[in-house]
């Protein structure tokens, strides 16, 4: 693992898994706030880099709370985010990229490390959901998600928000397929979708 020099990534609103507010409406999903007017300019943020099966991660956190897991050629600010860098202190850095590490090798199956992902009301909704209920070697179509989440009409809303899930693997949007278990759309390729499915020996239908 190696400390990344980056001069960006981000500062989101706090992540509850305890209370929830009321879904909105459909109306109102269509007009989820961006997660850019959820986030704070000029944020400390703290980064760590780590070599896993699917390549170099980087790891970023305000605190003690996990806020963003990227690739190399990504930038936390096409989530919505802007920050400046800090010398890294948060240890929960290493912890996550311990926990990333048993993941790959089949040792973990639930992550326990504080998250903090930006995002609109909606979006929280959604992430909460799958990090709650969409456990690890199970998944769940875009419809069904929309359900749970208080929204039945609102299959295409729970994609966008997935598109711009700041946390994968953690957060995780990789188990939402298609109605027919397909796999569908996925912020980091098909690719690495098909590869984390493989981790928790699900059957991919193409």
């Amino acid at each position: 693992m190696s400390v990344l020099n980056s001069p960006t990534a981000q500062d989101p609103s706090a992540f509850h898994t305890t209370h929830l507010d009321p879904a909105p409406q459909d109306d109102t999903i269509r007009n989820d706030k961006s997660s850019k007017n959820n986030t704070k300019e000029g944020t400390n943020m703290q980064f760590l880099s780590t070599e896993t099966p699917i390549g170099k991660l980087h790891i970023a956190a305000e605190g003690d709370s996990v806020v963003n897991i990227f690739f190399d050629g990504e930038q936390p600010e096409e989530f919505g985010c802007s920050i400046k860098c800090t010398p890294p202190e948060s240890t929960v850095l290493e912890e996550c990229a311990k926990q990333l590490d048993e993941y790959f090798s089949g040792m973990r199956k639930v992550f326990t490390v504080k998250i903090k992902p930006c995002g609109g009301k909606f979006s929280q909704v959604v992430y909460a959901k799958m990090t709650e209920e969409l456990l690890w070697g199970k998944t769940i179509s875009y419809g069904e998600l929309a359900m749970i989440s208080g929204s039945p009409k609102g299959a295409r809303a729970v994609g966008m928000a997935q598109s711009k899930n700041p946390i994968p693997i953690i957060i995780p949007c990789h188990r939402v397929v298609g109605k027919n278990g397909n796999l569908t759309g996925f912020r980091w390729g098909l690719d690495v979708k098909k590869k984390l499915l493989v981790v928790e020996h699900l059957s991919i239908f193409n």
